[in-house]
């Protein structure tokens, strides 16, 4: 999912790397990937860097969520809704700055307190799981054609 604002991904790491910040973990790009490996790949990372720009709804930081990662990044529109600061450290629009210190902050929770770290992870999931499941959408589409209707 590299594909969006490479520039500023490439920016973070960066600084973060001259920081010294990232000698104990893996950076992995999520590319040529189908489906499942995506799925799979996000169950087994910590966090998901979001480079939303403009977006929507943004389905890659919601499906990171929904797996468990604590998300960090742009929350491009619709992102809003969901990047929420229990679960998540949403960083201002292309201010690099902002976003290496919310990375430092997220990376420093994991190795210092990592049971809060997964359990913000877990909250982040059974929001996601609550607020955008099918149910939810049913009574939604019900509800707007009620609507329509009367």
């Amino acid at each position: 999912m590299p594909r969006k604002l490479n520039i500023d991904a490439v920016q973070v790491l960066n600084i973060l790397h001259l920081r010294g910040l990232l000698k104990d973990w893996e950076i992995i790009e999520i590319k040529n990937m189908n489906e499942q490996q995506v799925a799979n790949t996000l169950k087994e990372c910590a966090i998901f860097m979001s480079f939303n720009h403009r977006e929507g709804f943004g389905m890659p930081p919601a499906e990171a969520m929904n797996c468990g990662c604590l998300v960090v990044g742009y929350a491009g529109q619709g992102g809003n809704e969901y990047m929420l600061p229990e679960f998540s450290f949403k960083v201002g629009q292309r201010n690099i700055r902002d976003y290496v210190d919310k990375m430092e902050q997220a990376m420093l929770l994991f190795e210092n307190n990592p049971d809060l770290a997964k359990e913000m992870g877990l909250k982040a999931s059974q929001f996601i799981q609550s607020k955008y499941s099918m149910k939810q959408e049913e009574e939604s589409i019900v509800h707007v054609w009620n609507n329509i209707l009367s």
